[in-house]
Formats: structure tokens, C-alpha cells, sequence
């Protein structure tokens, strides 16, 4: 199934860029969704450039502390963790889930993003960490 949504995301992300606005958030979903799949396909590094972009496109059409500007940052996190850069992927996804806390996210994000930060965590040997944000502690947004 990962080929075929695979297949389904490059082909939406041909189609939004033919049609739309370089900047339009669908975009910049669609740019997250695929780097989420290669993330999750161990493509870290092919993800990471789709990442970075869907960030920016999402930074210039939300406001600061849209949830979905800190949902992508948290992706980014995750993308960074999985090649082994912890201390920036700590921060961005502390980030991204205080970000969608406190923007108001939809429960889906929130759970979404909280379950990215217990997986780093859990990874890297930090049980009580994982725990506590498993149990619903919500991290303070670090300095970026």
C-alpha cells in the first residue's frame, strides 16, 4: 500500500503544481504527506527537501501559531531524528506539539504529533520523557 500512496502523492503534488499557486497550502499538505511516507520508508534524506519546502509554503500562508505551521515543523523533527540529529529534532518536535496544543489543533494532530515525540523518546532511551508525554504532558515551546 505504501507504493500505491506513493504513486497517489507524486501524482496529486504533479497536478496541484500544474494548477495552483507555487505557495498554496494544499501544496505544502501534499509536500508533507509524501515526505511523511519516505520518512516512514526510511528515505529520511529525500524527504527532508519536501519537508523544508511544505514548511516555508506553510509559514507564508498562516498566520504565526497556526497549528499546521507547527505540525510541519514537527515532521521536520521526526525527518531529523531519523537521521540522527536529536538535539534539533527534540526541539522541532517539542515545538510542533506545543505548537498544535496551543494553536488549537484538531485532536487528530495533536495525537499525531504527541505519538512522534513518544517514538523519539522511546528511541533514544528516554522512557520517563516518553511516558510523560504519553500520559498527556504537553513540553514548553523551547527558544528555536
Amino acid at each position: 500500500q505504501y507504493t500505491e500512496a506513493e504513486t497517489l502523492f507524486v501524482r496529486a503534488l504533479r497536478y496541484q503544481r500544474d494548477r495552483l499557486p507555487a505557495d498554496n497550502p494544499l501544496i505544502g499538505t501534499t509536500l508533507l504527506n509524501l515526505g511523511n511516507l519516505w520518512v516512514d520508508r526510511g528515505r529520511a534524506r529525500e524527504a527532508e527537501p519536501l519537508i523544508l519546502e511544505a514548511v516555508e509554503i506553510l509559514r507564508r500562508k498562516f498566520r504565526p501559531g497556526h497549528w499546521q505551521v507547527a505540525s510541519s515543523l514537527s515532521a521536520l523533527g521526526a525527518c531529523r531524528a531519523a537521521f540522527g540529529r536529536t538535539i534539533e529534532a527534540e526541539s522541532l518536535l517539542i515545538r510542533g506539539l506545543a505548537g498544535v496544543v496551543a494553536g488549537g489543533g484538531p485532536a487528530y494532530a495533536q495525537s499525531r504529533e504527541r505519538a512522534r515525540l513518544v517514538r523519539f523518546y522511546a528511541g533514544i532511551g528516554r522512557r520517563a520523557d516518553a511516558d510523560r508525554i504519553a500520559a498527556g504532558g504537553v513540553p514548553s515551546i523551547p527558544n528555536p
